[in-house]
C-alpha cells in the first residue's frame, strides 16, 4: 500500500512539474469560444481548511461545516476606554464582554479567535491580529504581521496565549488573551469558554503545562484623540456610469463613543438622496453596514457628493468626502495606470501590482519581472480586490465582494485592500484560469487569448473574464500589451 501511494505521489509530481507557469505561443484564438462567467461554486477554486494541527486539505468551496473568521463586532458593548496601547486596549475591550456568550455576539461557530480579533479590531489593532477564525493560522497571520514568540516567563498582559488540550493530538486547541502569570499557572480572559452552550467570555487560570505558544502582536501605538479617525474607505470614482454602484467600505474608530454616524449622497442642491444614519454607541463602527443603504445605482444624471459624518460627544464631525457625477457614457479620456506583472519560480506564483516600488523590491528578492500585463484605469466603479493566505503564500485577486467575504470568513485569506481598478468601459479583458494539481500560483490573470488557450489545453480550467482592463495607445507607451508572453 506505502508503494502505490509513492507511485501515485510521483505522478502527480511529474505531472504538476511538467505545466508551465507561462507560455508562448503565435497562434491567437477566439476566446468566445469560452464561458463568459464564473459561477459562486468556482470562486477561487480550491481553498485550504486547517483543523488544528492536521495536515491542510484542498476541499471545494463549501459553507457548511467550515471554520473561518466569523467576524462579530457589532454584537459588542462598550463600557471600555481606548488609550491608543494596544495591549491594554484589546484587554479593556474583552473585559467589557465578561459573561457575553456566543448568541450575545451572533457567532455561528467555535469562536475564541474570532473574539480575540474582534477585540482588536475594535482597539484599531485589527492589522497586528488580523481576522482569521482558524487558530493555527492566526498564529501564522499574527507572525507575519510582525508579532513574536515569548516564553511564558517573559509574556505580558495584552499578548496572546494558546493552548493544548491534553487527550487529543491537535496542538492548537484554543487561544485567549494573556494576563498574568504567577506560581506555575497563567491567566487570560477569552471567549468560548466554559461548559455553557455555545461558551461565553470569561477570565480564566490555567496550568503552564497545557500552554502552546505565547505570542506578542506587533501592536501600533494608535494617537486617539477626541476626534474620530476613517481609514481603509472606498470611495465613487469621479464619473459613474448611470445605474451603477459602487461598494461602501471602511472603519471609525474614536476614544469615546460615537453616538451617530451618517452616510449619505447629496445632490447638487445639498439634500439628501439616499443613505442611511446609524447610532453604534460604540468606539468603532464598520461601514460595510451601511452599504446597502447607500444604492447609487438609482441615481438619475447628475453631480453628487458622498459624505460621511460621525457625532462624539454632541459634536459633528465630517470624515470624508467626495464629488462625483453620474452620466450616459464615459469620458473617453481615462487615466491609466501601469499593471506589472511578475513570477516566483519557488512556489509558481505570478503577483500583479500597480506599485513600480512593489516591483522593483520582489524583482530585487528573486522575482522575475514579466513587463506590463495590462494598463488600469485610476478610478472606476468596480475595484479589484487583492488578497493573501499566508498558508499557501499565494495572493488572489477578484472582483466580486461575495467571493472575498467568503475566502476572507472560510477560508484563511486576508484582505489586503485594492489593488487596482475594473474600466468600467470594459474595453479590455483580462481571462482567468485555474490548475487544479497546485496551491500556490493557481490562478493566472491574462489579457493574451494565445496563453489563455495554451493553458486550458495542459489542463487549466478557464474561469471567465476577471475584470477589465483600459486601452493604452501604444505609441504613446513603449511599453506594450499585445505582445505574446515570453518564455
Amino acid at each position: 500500500m506505502r508503494k502505490r501511494i509513492l507511485v501515485v505521489m510521483t505522478a502527480i509530481v511529474l505531472t504538476v512539474s511538467s505545466i508551465p507557469m507561462y507560455v508562448s505561443a503565435d497562434t491567437d484564438f477566439d476566446i468566445s469560444e469560452m464561458e463568459e462567467s464564473v459561477g459562486d461554486e468556482d470562486a477561487a477554486g480550491l481553498a485550504v481548511i486547517c483543523d488544528g494541527d492536521e495536515k491542510d486539505t484542498a476541499v471545494p468551496f463549501s459553507e457548511e461545516g467550515l471554520y473561518g473568521t466569523d467576524s462579530r463586532t457589532g454584537g459588542f458593548v462598550g463600557g471600555y476606554t481606548l488609550t491608543g496601547n494596544g495591549a491594554a486596549d484589546i484587554l479593556s475591550v474583552a473585559r467589557a464582554q465578561l459573561g457575553r456568550g456566543r448568541k450575545d455576539f451572533g457567532y455561528r461557530e467555535e469562536w475564541c479567535a474570532d473574539f480575540v480579533h474582534d477585540c482588536a479590531q475594535i482597539a484599531g489593532q485589527g492589522s497586528a491580529i488580523p481576522a482569521d477564525g482558524l487558530i493555527r493560522t492566526l498564529r501564522e497571520a499574527v507572525l507575519k504581521a510582525g508579532g513574536t514568540r515569548q516564553s511564558v516567563s517573559r509574556a505580558q498582559p495584552g499578548d496572546l496565549v494558546i493552548f493544548d488540550w491534553p487527550g487529543d493530538d491537535t496542538r492548537y486547541d484554543h487561544i485567549e488573551i494573556f494576563c498574568g502569570y504567577s506560581g506555575g499557572y497563567v491567566s487570560s480572559i477569552g471567549g468560548n469558554t466554559t461548559a455553557t452552550p455555545g461558551g461565553i467570555v470569561a477570565n480564566n487560570t490555567r496550568t503552564t503545562a497545557c500552554v502552546t505558544e505565547i505570542l506578542r502582536p506587533n501592536y501600533k501605538k494608535l494617537k486617539l484623540s477626541q476626534a474620530p479617525v476613517l481609514s481603509g474607505q472606498s470611495l465613487p470614482p469621479s464619473q459613474m456610469k448611470k445605474g451603477t454602484c459602487f461598494e461602501i467600505f471602511g472603519n471609525i474608530i474614536c476614544k469615546s463613543r460615537l453616538t451617530e454616524v451618517t452616510v449619505y449622497v447629496y445632490d447638487e442642491n445639498g439634500n439628501r438622496v439616499i443613505g442611511t444614519t446609524v447610532h453604534p454607541r460604540a468606539t468603532y463602527f464598520d461601514l460595510k453596514d451601511a452599504d446597502d443603504a447607500v444604492d447609487t445605482s438609482r441615481l438619475s444624471n447628475g453631480n453628487y457628493e458622498y459624505r460621511v459624518t460621525a457625532t462624539v460627544n454632541s459634536t459633528l464631525y465630517r470624515l470624508c468626502s467626495k464629488t462625483f457625477c453620474v452620466v450616459d457614457q464615459f469620458s473617453k479620456d481615462t487615466k491609466t495606470v501601469a499593471m506589472y506583472r511578475l513570477y516566483n519560480a519557488r512556489n509558481r506564483e505570478h503577483f500583479y501590482t500597480a506599485s513600480a516600488h512593489e516591483r522593483d523590491v520582489l524583482s530585487g528578492k528573486g522575482w522575475k519581472y514579466e513587463g506590463v500585463g495590462w494598463y488600469a484605469p485610476e478610478e472606476s466603479c468596480t475595484p479589484v480586490f487583492r488578497l493573501y493566505n499566508p498558508t499557501l503564500n499565494d495572493h488572489h485577486y477578484t472582483t466580486n465582494s461575495k467571493e472575498r467575504e467568503v475566502l476572507t470568513a472560510y477560508h484563511g485569506w486576508i484582505f489586503e485592500g485594492i489593488g487596482w481598478y475594473s474600466d468600467d468601459n470594459k474595453s479590455l479583458p483580462l481571462y482567468r484560469c485555474f490548475c487544479p494539481f497546485i496551491t500556490s500560483g493557481s490562478h493566472l490573470y491574462t489579457t493574451a487569448n494565445n496563453e489563455t488557450q495554451h493553458l486550458k489545453s495542459v489542463g487549466w480550467k478557464y474561469e471567465g473574464i476577471a475584470w477589465y482592463g483600459a486601452q493604452k495607445d501604444p505609441e504613446k507607451d513603449p511599453e506594450k500589451t499585445d505582445e505574446p508572453v515570453s518564455e
